[in-house]
């Protein structure tokens, strides 16, 4: 495939057609503020904007999201030209404005001349229903992972200010917690007590699993139970589709191994199989040809 050039504030490096800009850009070791598009799992939201570079190409120019495009032809990219650059000090502003706690919008606001804006008035807040929001920049992430990883327990509500995530039903949520993980502000809170084997998160507990030769966390029970039976060539059942089920109801029959003992494991069946094979194979008489 032939490759590209592309010039990132005046540096050429060499891209394919199809890689993603937001990526090229970082590991050419080039900054670049990334809130939404921060984890690659989630690349291509495009919500919060702070990547917004210029491409130059065939005499035009054009204003993109960087975590959402993908690069198709030779361009030149400038990073941090001046009305970017204010437009991401407004864009922070408006984020820590709502989300005045959220330790990663402090950090990205490093470095611009910020512009006052008077603070929300709480009462046109609207809080988490479970989770505090103080955090929270709607920026859709838990939305996402939630319906790729889990079951779509969440979802937006409310408008303009008084948008916020919620649960979708009342037990929903499988514990498996990628809301947490990929929240790139930490406004979602999951708190593992690993003494009582719970999980805490949007107000409920579950049940731990655990590895059964190490001991090793694995997850929630629920979550487990779920991802297992969703493999399943069939998909979830009914039943399965029950989300508020216990776990214990829906688990099916397969081994608590962490990544490591799962490949001990599958390593000694292998061992097994072949040791069976070859105990078949010198049982069989020898084929020494049609006699004459």
């Amino acid at each position: 495939m032939p490759g590209l050039t592309v010039k990132i504030d005046g540096c050429a490096v060499n891209a394919q057609k199809g890689d993603n800009l937001a990526e090229l850009i970082v590991e050419n070791g080039f900054e670049l503020p990334l809130l939404c598009g921060a984890n690659p799992a989630l690349r291509g939201q495009a919500c919060c904007h702070l990547c917004s570079v210029r491409i130059h190409s065939r005499g035009r120019s054009k204003v993109v999201a960087a975590c959402a495009y993908s690069l198709d032809e030779d361009c030149s990219v400038e990073t941090r030209p001046p009305d970017i650059e204010d437009w991401r000090g407004l864009l922070l502003a408006l984020m820590l404005r709502r989300a005045p706690d959220s330790q990663t919008l402090q950090n990205l606001a490093k470095g611009y001349d910020l512009p006052q804006l008077p603070p929300l008035k709480k009462e046109t807040v609207a809080p988490y229903k479970v989770c505090p929001s103080s955090a929270c920049v709607n920026c859709g992430s838990c939305l996402r992972s939630c319906a790729l990883i889990g079951p779509g327990a969440l979802k937006a509500a409310g408008l303009g200010p008084k948008r916020h995530i919620e649960m979708a039903s009342p037990k929903a949520c499988i514990g498996c917690a990628s809301c947490a993980a990929l929240c790139p502000t930490g406004a979602i809170s999951c708190e593992d007590d690993l003494k009582a084997g719970k999980r805490l998160i949007w107000g409920q507990e579950f049940e731990l699993a655990r590895c059964e030769t190490c001991g090793e966390i694995l997850g929630a029970e629920q979550a487990l139970a779920y991802a297992a039976a969703k493999a399943e060539p069939e998909g979830l059942s009914e039943q399965q589709a029950q989300i508020n089920v216990p776990a214990r109801d829906v688990a099916l029959d397969i081994p608590r191994l962490c990544p490591r003992h799962r490949q001990e494991q599958l390593a000694r069946e292998h061992l097994e199989s072949s040791k069976s094979i070859g105990d078949t194979l010198n049982g069989l008489t020898p084929y020494r040809g049609h006699s004459k």
